[in-house]
């Protein structure tokens, strides 16, 4: 009865999902075949919306709870009930999707169960309204999900301002005014890479 009565749960809350986005028609799926799975309805602490992926995965399917319902493979950080309709489904194919990227980086969950991205480092910077900005790389993530950050949220992080200072001699550090730092001569909204290009 135990077991009877959580399939019915899971199908159930698989239903809930389908009202919730708008895919393609239902498809036929199996045990062990790799899917995306559509993100749109997943709530996410992502240092920005920008990093939202539409799909995510591939994941396994591990349990076919009815025609529309399937158990998914799921990383532990990835807190969500594993149990979604078919039509979050795709199904993976070799030569569509051989290029896709895969699945990103899951968060680090901390001891307050909050969810940290690991900076990899400061790819350029930039003053806006004489604030500096750094313009953070996102471990495992690609280029052009590159976010500015204020970038006094890395203070104490030494070994990432270390990493700076060694390939942008002479960057300005996060508690550096504009005009204490070797790149007083920026202007507002140019990057130290830009000013650097055109001085060739």
């Amino acid at each position: 009865m135990k077991e009877k009565m959580k399939k019915i749960w899971d199908e159930a809350k698989a239903s809930m999902e389908l009202h919730r986005t708008l895919e393609k028609p239902s498809k036929e799926l199996k045990v062990g075949d790799k899917v995306w799975l559509l993100l749109t309805n997943l709530s996410s602490k992502r240092p920005t919306k920008k990093l939202d992926n539409r799909k995510g995965g591939p994941f396994t399917i591990t349990e076919k709870i009815s025609s529309h319902a399937y158990r998914l493979d799921l990383p532990k950080t990835i807190r969500v009930h594993n149990v979604f309709h078919i039509n979050l489904l795709s199904p993976v194919t070799e030569d569509k999707d051989f290029h896709r990227k895969q699945v990103k980086p899951p968060p680090i969950i901390t001891e307050e169960g909050e969810e940290e991205y690991e900076v990899d480092h400061v790819v350029n910077l930039e003053w806006r309204n004489g604030r500096l900005y750094y313009q953070i790389r996102w471990k495992g993530y690609d280029p052009i999900e590159d976010t500015m950050e204020r970038a006094k949220k890395f203070a104490e992080m030494h070994d990432l301002l270390a990493d700076l200072r060694k390939r942008l001699p002479g960057a300005p550090m996060p508690n550096d005014s504009k005009g204490k730092t070797k790149s007083n001569k920026q202007k507002e909204g140019r990057s130290i890479k830009q000013e650097a290009n055109e001085g060739k």
